[in-house]
């Protein structure tokens, strides 16, 4: 990191394999250098693949922070996918990217698995004037959605 006044600054450290841990580290005037020790994990690893859409297509760099027995802050590839390790234990994911927004589930790790995660797209309105060949409107004129493609 460049260009830090003198201050504290929070870190959250991460790896796959290992547990992840918050580090504190103040600059007094000088550059300091720290060596930050990762313990192991605290169980068995879980693979969990992460799948983020928006109910049709998949969702690239979607922003993924899950937070439990472990911490981490990652993003899905261009397949919409984020690809973790997890010890067993309940989780909460916050999931987003623009312009869908974002979801908060609770998830329980148990096993391998895959989670699948829908976003929704921001609302849009249509508004339809149903007019005749003059361009004027037609009273009483009846428009029913019946799908999309």
């Amino acid at each position: 990191f460049e260009g830090l006044v003198n201050d504290t600054y929070n870190f959250l450290v991460s790896a796959p394999g290992f547990a992840s841990i918050t580090h504190a580290s103040t600059i007094q005037g000088n550059d300091i250098s720290e060596t930050i020790v990762l313990p192991p994990p605290t169980g068995q690893l879980r693979s969990i693949t992460i799948r983020v859409t928006d109910g049709l297509r998949t969702i690239e760099d979607a922003g993924i922070i899950i937070t439990g027995p472990d911490i981490l802050i990652t993003s899905t590839n261009t397949q919409g996918e984020a690809l973790v390790q997890l010890v067993d234990g309940n989780y909460t994911l916050r999931v987003f990217a623009a312009p869908y927004g974002s979801v908060e589930p609770s998830i329980v790790i148990t096993k391998d698995d895959t989670i699948e995660i829908v976003l929704s797209g921001p609302t849009v309105y249509i508004t339809l004037s149903v007019g005749d060949f003059n361009g004027s409107p037609i009273p009483n004129a009846t428009v029913e959605f019946y799908g999309r493609t």
